[in-house]
């Protein structure tokens, strides 16, 4: 894209904000999980499944509108659980809009149901797929105890049987915690060696009392492997498959007084739950796993759009992103601290990217500027280790591209461990 062109777009987008067209749409299609993630902020009590009514309105919400880089996407639970819900919201977007100007579409998966049938689907369709796992069987056992094993054979055999859908619709996400840590480094060089081109990984947005001050030593140490795999990677591929070291680094600049947290109350995006509510987040909507304390409520009511089926959706989503403003938990980055520092003083602020929803899931807290640990540390250690990458990519001299080279397995990794098994043979109507 030229910079005429980003300009151009920029400018669209700006326009749309201000308008109040909407720029992506995330759906929940059930409520209903096949796993138990420990950490999940979502209630299992009720499993409950969107109406299509709700699912229409969504999209018809950001298939008319005129923002660019427009995105619908599919969550949960889990989402293929609704698998026949999901065909149709595809087919029903294929259907009216044109293939030029078609949303982006996205789903998010735990990979537990995603069998060829399914896979040819969402390949067949250019889904975008945000496949959660966290790593390597010890990182993984915490999401789901013996899923790794199934979600390794799925990796091997997506990228051997629709190999363009591997590389460039398949990303994975994984959550860091207190007890996966010490596995970071082992999972990326793992996904590394399956191929996986996207790596996205976050902290625990909610509470971690397993987090200890000092584990933020652990957490340098891997990213400092980490680093040298993504420097060895780059060298041999000149991709950077781990986002957090896409961030391009700028010089710091004088900050207003206000600012807020993400993009959230500056932002275009909205969250339909199961009942057709609209939330400004998913961090904040849908059916919590734990009571809400006096912090989350607040954000909640802020974030709160009103029903999907009620009319003058746009105007309440400005009235909402008004209020967003007004809640400090989303807003004065400032006056942010934790353990490790203020924010205010930290070398990292401009790339910081604290969940403020993460500061309302500590327990008992009433401090909208007390940040969780985690966060903080997460941050701290991948902006720093992001900016030593920059300048060794910087400095490495230039060689021909050498694809040809297999890349490096993870220690202790055998093939001889894993299942042999191929896609089920799941039929799909």
């Amino acid at each position: 894209m030229t910079p005429a062109e980003e300009f151009l777009q920029a400018a669209e987008s700006l326009y749309c904000r201000a308008a109040g067209f909407v720029r992506s749409v995330a759906v929940t299609l059930t409520t209903a999980c096949n796993l138990r993630c420990s950490y999940c902020y979502q209630s299992r009590e009720r499993s409950r499944t969107v109406s299509w009514d709700v699912v229409r309105a969504a999209l018809d919400l950001v298939i008319s509108s005129p923002h660019p880089g427009r995105r619908a996407s599919f969550t949960g639970g889990e989402p293929l659980l609704a698998f026949p819900l999901l065909r149709r919201a595809v087919n029903y977007v294929c259907n009216h809009s044109a293939a030029s100007s078609r949303p982006t579409l996205i789903v998010g998966t735990n990979g537990i149901l995603l069998d060829r049938h399914v896979a040819s689907f969402l390949a067949s369709h250019h889904i975008r797929t945000q496949l959660s796992m966290d790593g390597v069987a010890a990182a993984q056992d915490d999401r789901g105890a013996g899923s790794f094993d199934q979600l390794d054979t799925l990796l091997r055999d997506l990228g051997r049987e629709f190999p363009a859908y591997f590389r460039d619709c398949l990303s994975v996400h994984s959550t860091l915690t207190s007890r996966n840590v010490g596995y970071l480094a082992a999972s990326i060089r793992y996904f590394l060696h399956r191929g996986v081109t996207r790596l996205v990984v976050t902290p625990l947005i909610t509470h971690d009392g397993g987090w200890r001050t000092e584990m933020s030593r652990i957490l340098d140490q891997q990213f400092d492997e980490i680093r040298k795999l993504s420097l060895s990677h780059w060298r041999r591929t000149r991709e950077t498959p781990l986002t957090l070291f896409r961030r391009v680094q700028r010089p710091q600049t004088a900050r207003p007084r206000l600012t807020v947290m993400c993009g959230l109350s500056e932002g275009d995006g909205v969250f339909v739950d199961v009942d057709g509510d609209v939330f400004a987040c998913p961090a904040f909507g849908g059916d919590p796993a734990a009571p809400a304390g006096e912090l989350l409520r607040e954000a909640r009511e802020a974030t709160c759009v009103g029903n999907i089926r009620e009319a003058g959706l746009v105007q309440r989503l400005s009235v909402s992103r008004a209020a967003m403003r007004e809640v400090s938990m989303l807003n004065q980055r400032e006056a942010k601290y934790s353990s490790y520092g203020r924010c205010a003083e930290c070398e990292e602020r401009a790339s910081c990217q604290v969940c403020p929803a993460s500061i309302g899931h500590i327990p008992g807290s009433t401090d909208p500027h007390r940040v969780p640990d985690l966060q903080c540390a997460f941050n701290l250690a991948a902006g720093k280790h992001s900016r030593r990458l920059l300048e060794e990519v910087e400095r490495a001299p230039v060689a021909p591209l050498n694809r040809s080279r297999p890349l490096q397995r993870a220690p202790g990794w055998h093939e001889s461990r894993l299942p042999k098994r191929r896609f089920p043979s799941r039929t799909v109507t």
